[in-house]
């Protein structure tokens, strides 16, 4: 069975770390960008089951759900970890 697959998009570098060692601990595959755009890039290139997004990145998503809805996987979770 394939590990699920997480997309973290945070632009620190401190928290995307920390995520990526606990969930690669806990048998994830882990995938990073610290920025919409990679992020979006980074899925469409390789589909993730499930995105965490910095909350402040939520804010941006209007502007940008026409073009990027079909990249969506399942789960959306937004971070509020700040």
């Amino acid at each position: 069975m394939n590990s699920p697959t997480i997309l973290i998009i945070d632009d620190e570098t401190q928290i995307r770390k920390l995520l990526e060692i606990t969930l690669s601990a806990n048998n994830f595959k882990v995938h990073e960008a610290s920025t919409g755009k990679e992020g979006l890039i980074s899925a469409a290139t390789r589909p993730p089951d499930m995105i965490l997004l910095e909350h402040s990145q939520l804010f941006r998503l209007p502007m940008m759900l026409p073009n990027i809805l079909p990249l969506f996987p399942r789960y959306l979770l937004p971070a509020f970890l700040h």
